[in-house]
């Protein structure tokens, strides 16, 4: 079991929910990584997903996250104006682009 140290939130538009979240999770498992994420429905609320990492597979999970936004860029579409992109890391809030 992993130490979660960090959070990233995503907010995709709620028809690309789904399947953003397919993706980021077979992707966690093709490449062997653990993947722990909650997932808010709530339309009214801009993190949908939130995802769980430590510190040793941050870069991994951003990884990941860079790949699905070269490749299936439309499900980002609203995280680009809405998402807050900010890692949370012990207690600190830091920017992160993806």
């Amino acid at each position: 079991e992993e130490d979660l140290e960090c959070r990233f939130y995503i907010s995709p538009k709620m028809e690309n929910l789904g399947e953003l979240v397919k993706e980021i999770i077979n992707r966690h498992l093709n490449k062997g990584l653990p993947c722990y994420l909650k997932i808010n429905t709530d339309s009214t609320k801009n993190d949908r997903i939130v995802f769980y990492s430590s510190l040793q597979n941050a870069n991994g999970h951003l990884e990941i996250f860079k790949e699905i936004k070269q490749e299936r860029k439309e499900l980002f579409t609203e995280s680009d104006k809405r998402s807050r992109r900010y890692l949370f890391w012990n207690g600190a809030i830091c920017k992160i682009s993806i």
